[in-house]
């Protein structure tokens, strides 16, 4: 019985790295490669502004977590801690901080109370006027009369 040779060097790098070759064509096919650390932050990034733009275009509908989080592709867990990490606030208070800044616009322009909550998606005028109070102290009726007029907006 002869004893087999052992495969050269240059024989087992070959094959070595058709192994590698092949593992990573397998990966690639399966869509299993994640992109390097640079490309994924580019990319948090790139679904943090599409959420965002998202919130401007649809700011007149009934937005949620969920939903914005369905639009990006994420799950719910990962889109909050994902949005949280690059805008240091929830997608939830960043949301009602857009619609609240753009009610204010709204009754600066002379809407009513009732004409602003529905223009930035808010359908129970008490729920609004509540969020409202909430955040600048005053009802949006009070803001109207005694900053707008006055061209005087409170600080928050």
């Amino acid at each position: 019985m002869t004893a087999m040779k052992p495969p050269s060097d240059e024989a087992m790098a070959f094959h070595l790295a058709s192994l590698f070759f092949s593992i990573l064509s397998t990966l690639f096919a399966q869509n299993r490669l994640l992109p390097s650390a640079p490309d994924q932050h580019a990319l948090c990034i790139r679904y943090v502004k599409q959420s965002i733009r998202y919130m401007y275009l649809h700011l007149d509908e009934k937005l949620s977590v969920p939903l914005l989080a369905d639009t990006a592709g994420l799950s719910e867990g990962y889109y909050t801690r994902l949005f949280k990490k690059y805008t240091h606030t929830s997608p939830a208070r960043f949301l009602s901080d857009l619609k609240l800044e753009t009610a204010c616009t709204c009754l600066a322009s002379g809407l009513t109370v009732t004409e602003a909550a529905q223009k930035v998606g808010i359908d129970n005028i008490s729920h609004f006027i509540r969020l409202f109070k909430q955040k600048y102290g005053i009802t949006p009726k009070t803001y109207q009369h005694s900053y707008c007029f006055n061209n005087n907006p409170p600080q928050n």
